[in-house]
């Protein structure tokens, strides 16, 4: 569907629910053309009626684009690409699975046999449990494409053969383990950015963060790498192998060859751990563009930041919503100079500050401040992702299954909004009740009525 099409959907749909789209001060969707598009996407055609719905990519869409970015790195393409076919070929059937359980006890002992898990194709982020499992099953695993490559199957012994040979070498480990430590540092922010009620504050303040500790571990990257390269050494050594670096030529125009005459640990720094690292750092920074950033000015106004805030940090968003403010600059300016004095005056003994737009809005009066509560009500509203609206989707994928393709749609409402909100689910005595009072079925449902005492001579 067009970015044309789409805009007239969700126009009808604001009209149904007799919403002021003028009023609309945020938009947020995903990276997709029909979305984001400029000229002819469903922002730019949401921005004729509602000139201050500023686009917002959605942030859990733009962490996932950026984590993609690892695999620019050969070596980690290459790895994350043998990791899945491995796990493809173990799971593929319920003689391997066998196999696969039998390797893990006699490999790792009597602890937990926990199941591989693919690599999901579309949270790249979500990618580190299965990547991580991978690593700590990693013995048993080359010790069940061992024996897979003993069976009289030709093919299976063979694929298996080949496996065991991409999963004990260098470069593999090396990999592995790169993706395994960098997925490890964003999947916290991941996991926040799908939290319920995240708003714009707190998403850019856990990007920013997030961003300093890769910043760091690439200005210690000789020292990261280091704790890094005695992980993949030690799981080399239970192979009884050696990492070393690939041959290489003297030139090339097509490979790199950065620090090919030094030592391996060397190499693989400078080729898989910095560029990786590169690459992640740049692209994030990218994706958090000016919308966000010139929002997050909004920021100044919480309690935290208000006492040092200045006129020239707050003039920029008061330019983008003048209209919705109604006040002229020397009342803005004057409100915010006596709410930070206010809470510059507060006592220690009262309860904590609050951290949040919304906390911040609670406490601040609309009669009193009527500039600042109106700032503040839009930095409440401003979208950080779609992660929660999009829970939606994967349970109508769940529901509108193919026995169910023939289904009325408001049978599906009906069935999607019983697993959305199932906390006010009636019990089974209620539905049963209902179903047997409804006198329009020729069915007699009416239940005999059993006593306490006789209850067990019923069930028997």
């Amino acid at each position: 569907m067009s970015g044309v099409n789409l805009a007239r959907v969700i126009t009808a749909v604001l009209n149904d629910l007799r919403l002021d789209r003028a009023a609309m001060v945020a938009q947020c969707y995903d990276g997709a053309a029909c979305m984001a598009s400029e000229r002819v996407g469903v922002a730019a055609q949401m921005r004729c009626d509602s000139p201050l719905a500023h686009y917002f990519h959605c942030a859990v869409h733009a962490l996932n684009l950026a984590t993609s970015q690892l695999t620019k790195v050969d070596i980690i393409r290459n790895a994350l690409g043998s990791l899945e076919t491995v796990v493809t070929f173990l799971t593929g059937g319920a003689k391997r699975e066998e196999l696969l359980r039998t390797a893990q006890k006699e490999a790792l002992g009597d602890g937990e046999k926990r199941k591989l898990l693919k690599l999901c194709q579309t949270r790249f982020v979500e990618r580190h449990v299965a990547v991580e499992r991978f690593w700590e099953e990693l013995p048993a695993v080359c010790l069940a494409l061992e024996l897979m490559a003993e069976w009289q199957d030709r093919r299976t012994s063979s694929q298996a053969a080949n496996l065991l040979t991409a999963v004990t070498q260098g470069e593999f480990l090396v990999g592995v383990a790169v993706a395994r430590k960098l997925s490890g540092v964003l999947r916290p922010l991941s996991t926040a950015l799908q939290e319920r009620g995240m708003d714009l504050v707190r998403c850019l303040s856990l990007v920013d963060s997030t961003v300093t500790v890769l910043q760091d571990m690439r200005t210690n990257s000789d020292t990261e790498f280091e704790n890094l390269m005695v992980d993949a050494t030690a799981m080399a050594a239970k192979f009884k192998i050696e990492i070393k670096k690939p041959r290489l030529p003297s030139r090339a125009a097509h490979r790199s060859t950065a620090a090919a005459d030094q030592t391996p640990e060397a190499y693989y720094r400078v080729n898989t751990f910095v560029p990786a690292l590169d690459a992640v750092i740049s692209n994030i920074r990218d994706r958090f563009g000016v919308h966000q950033r010139t929002a997050f000015l909004l920021s100044r106004l919480l309690p935290k930041n208000v006492s040092d805030s200045t006129w020239e940090q707050l003039e920029p968003v008061f330019r983008q919503y003048a209209s919705l403010i109604g006040t002229c600059t020397e009342q803005l300016w004057s409100e915010l100079r006596v709410l930070a004095a206010m809470w510059s005056n507060r006592p220690k003994t009262e309860p904590e500050v609050p951290l949040t737009a919304i906390g911040t809005l609670n406490e601040c009066s609309q009669c009193t401040f009527p500039a600042i509560h109106r700032l503040l009500r839009v930095l409440a509203v401003l979208p950080a992702t779609t992660a929660e609206a999009e829970r939606l989707f994967s349970k109508v994928t769940r529901t509108l299954t193919a026995l169910r393709s023939t289904m009325t749609e408001d049978r599906l409402e009906a069935l999607v909004l019983l697993q959305v909100h199932r906390d006010r689910l009636p019990s089974t005595g209620q539905v049963v009740d209902r179903f047997a009072a409804c006198g329009s079925r020729r069915l007699d449902c009416r239940l005999p009525l059993i006593s306490p005492a006789a209850a067990p001579a019923a069930r028997r």
